[in-house]
């Protein structure tokens, strides 16, 4: 693929998925790094931070990936609430 051809991400629906995806992007507009993984059987861990700066907070066995933007919202904003992200959803 060359350097001047797009990526489109698929198109796919659900509200629940477009909520999640427009959070991340405010996550990422308001320079709040996060880390969502999985573990088969575990669910899913949300950690807001980084390896290089640190891990602010995280939460582990989410069930599912609405729970994962409901902890990574709650934890911005407790730990960011003059960004502009908690402006927008606190």
């Amino acid at each position: 693929m060359s350097n001047e051809e797009t990526v489109k991400p698929p198109q796919v629906g659900g509200s629940a998925l477009n909520d999640g995806l427009g959070v991340f992007l405010d996550l990422y507009d308001s320079e709040i790094n996060f880390t969502i993984s999985t573990f088969w059987d575990s669910g899913y861990k949300a950690k807001l931070g980084d390896e290089m700066n640190g891990f602010k907070d995280e939460s582990d066995c989410l069930n599912n990936i609405q729970d994962v933007v409901r902890e990574l919202t709650r934890m911005a904003i407790q730990q960011y609430p003059d960004s502009t992200f908690a402006g927008k959803y606190a």
